[in-house]
């Protein structure tokens, strides 16, 4: 789901947080946890988002041609100026198809040439006549798409920002369309996050908001600028894009932003905490729910919303009352047995 970039860190760390004070399995291999019962909390109306910072403009750069790249005028990071010459293929093929095509004009011309005084003359067939004309012409074509070739062997960025990532080297034998490298505007830069459906009627265009970007330590100003119209399947959040003024550069696309804007309701939530909350390979998030009856753990597929006081919202999958494991998930597996120490 769309919230789990943001909150993969936060997993991580709480996750190795806790491995270091982790109960060890009792003599009867049940595996001691520590749980926590859960209960509604209400919320207040001020609307927190993660999100992922982009530029405004961000471009994929791709020669149309094949080849073999033989310059390339920028690093990784650096900025890079309109029209600046990014990179360029080895012409020597491109220049000698150029030099071959502009041979065949030229001999088809004076053909053409010859063959129109004849015309003339009355000398000479419309039919010969017509197909020099159509040679010459054909050469011609020849020669301007020898000529775009060699053309296309350069590339240049089409605006000005910053040269995000190169993914070629000098040297390298590259096919045509395969993207290179990815140039972006961050005189603007753009954070998009997800709200819930819940909140999405407190947010509209132009709807201001604190963007913190903890990489900086900083805190900028930003307004809203789009709403998605379509909720995503498994989230049901929707996208929503607050533009921020970076004037001094300080800001690089990639970085993590917390998005907050003023909301003028309350609601009450399932809060847990983030060393509860396990990722698995494909990225969905589960918490651990304990069966006292039978005395295991069972894993139950959650939702994630937004932060709350160091805290994620459950959007789906668990419901007040329910008792889950805070410590020692690790080593659970679904429907292990457990002995809660807490």
């Amino acid at each position: 789901m769309k919230y789990n970039y943001f909150y993969s860190v936060l997993l991580f760390m709480a996750a190795c947080a806790g491995n270091k004070e982790e109960p060890q399995a009792d003599a009867n291999n049940a595996i001691a946890v520590e749980v926590q019962t859960l209960a509604a909390q209400t919320v207040s109306g001020e609307i927190s988002l993660s999100g992922n910072i982009e530029g405004k403009t961000t471009v994929k750069l791709a020669f149309m041609v094949p080849g073999k790249v033989e310059y390339i005028s920028s690093k990784e990071g650096e900025p890079v100026t309109k029209g600046q010459l990014l990179s360029r293929l080895e012409l020597t093929n491109y220049t000698i198809g150029k030099e071959l095509s502009e041979v065949q004009v030229n001999l088809a011309k004076d053909e053409f040439d010859r063959l129109s005084i004849m015309h003339k003359n009355g000398s000479v067939s419309e039919s010969d006549y017509t197909k020099a004309g159509l040679a010459l012409k054909q050469a011609q074509l020849q020669y301007r798409l020898q000529a775009k070739n060699e053309a296309d062997a350069h590339l240049y960025t089409p605006l000005s920002g910053v040269l995000l990532s190169k993914a070629t080297e000098t040297g390298e034998v590259i096919a045509a369309g395969m993207p290179l490298f990815v140039v972006a505007d961050i005189q603007k830069i753009v954070v998009t996050a997800f709200i819930p459906e819940g909140e999405l009627h407190e947010v509209a265009i132009g709807t201001p908001a604190d963007v913190y970007i903890g990489a900086l330590g900083k805190t900028f100003t930003g307004k809203v600028t789009s709403v998605g119209g379509m909720a995503d399947a498994v989230s049901r959040a929707f996208a929503v894009k607050v533009e921020v003024e970076n004037k001094d550069l300080l800001i690089r696309p990639g970085m993590i932003a917390e998005v907050r804007m003023k909301g003028n309701s309350k609601e009450t939530d399932i809060l847990v905490p983030a060393e509860s909350i396990i990722q698995d390979l494909d990225r969905h998030s589960y918490i651990y729910v304990i069966d006292k009856a039978q005395q295991k753990a069972f894993k139950h597929k959650v939702s994630l919303g937004r932060m709350v006081d160091n805290k994620i919202q459950i959007l789906s999958g668990l419901s007040a009352g329910e008792v889950i494991v805070v410590a020692g998930q690790s080593k659970l597996s679904d429907g292990a047995s457990v002995t809660i120490i807490k």
